[in-house]
């Protein structure tokens, strides 16, 4: 796992109530109060998990909390080492993310999924708008989650414009912030349409690797990247980042 990963899964174990729990032969999961009906937050294979363990970073059973040895290490990763900081991290001004940059904090794309296609030093895949796209994309998904219990899915987000809302709490008991950002998740994906918004769930929201999405989309090998960037330049023009050419 790097530490970029490692980061990640630390940061949702360490959210009160989240333990992590098997997840079909292959995996752990994290679980808000252990409840398997709602969204998992996280995912590791169980050779991350046996890594976690004989650190001392969960403790052991069938739901696996994080350990006082585990926020350590978390605290760690979260303010950085000095050298191990500067290593781990690359930070996107807040100008090549988004159009209220004043505002807005730096990114720091190590703990992003898209910080896999925007290395720095490397020749960029993204257009610095569609970078931005998927970062606010992410925002709105974080926001927009309140854990609505309906018949569909809810493992996944929103899928946009006739997602199945039956049989499950009523929406308007969630906040207003989550049910606006809901509602602008769902315009994004629509817009978007299938298969790119279903590829852009698995890769920003599933946080899935390129070889996962394409075997979810059915696309060919090593087409996601081209797939990823599609999406992202749709979703671009759908927040008005970028004009139609």
């Amino acid at each position: 796992m790097t530490p970029a990963a490692e980061l990640r899964l630390l940061r949702r174990l360490g959210a009160p109530g989240v333990v992590m729990m098997q997840d079909g032969p292959d995996g752990w999961a994290a679980f808000p109060a252990g409840d398997r009906r709602r969204r998992a937050l996280a995912r590791c294979s169980n050779a991350d998990m046996r890594t976690l363990l004989s650190s001392g970073a969960v403790t052991s059973g069938a739901a696996r909390a994080l350990t006082p040895e585990g926020r350590a290490r978390l605290a760690r990763l979260r303010a950085g080492d000095g050298a191990f900081a500067d290593q781990h991290r690359h930070i996107a001004p807040p100008s090549a993310l988004r159009d209220d940059a004043a505002s807005a904090p730096p990114v720091n794309l190590a703990e992003s999924p898209l910080g896999r296609l925007a290395r720095p030093g490397a020749d960029p895949l993204l257009a610095p708008a569609e970078l931005a796209a998927g970062e606010r994309l992410r925002e709105d998904l974080a926001r927009s989650t309140y854990n609505a219990r309906v018949t569909m899915d809810w493992s996944a987000p929103p899928a946009g414009k006739g997602a199945a809302r039956a049989g499950g709490r009523d929406p308007a008991g969630a906040p207003d912030a989550a049910l606006a950002a809901r509602a602008r998740v769902n315009a994004a994906l629509d817009y978007v349409a299938p298969p790119l918004s279903g590829a852009l769930l698995d890769f920003l929201w599933r946080e899935l690797p390129l070889e996962a999405v394409e075997r979810a989309q059915g696309w060919p090998r090593r087409s996601g990247r081209l797939g990823l960037k599609l999406g992202l330049h749709r979703l671009a023009l759908h927040y008005g980042m970028v004009t139609q050419g």
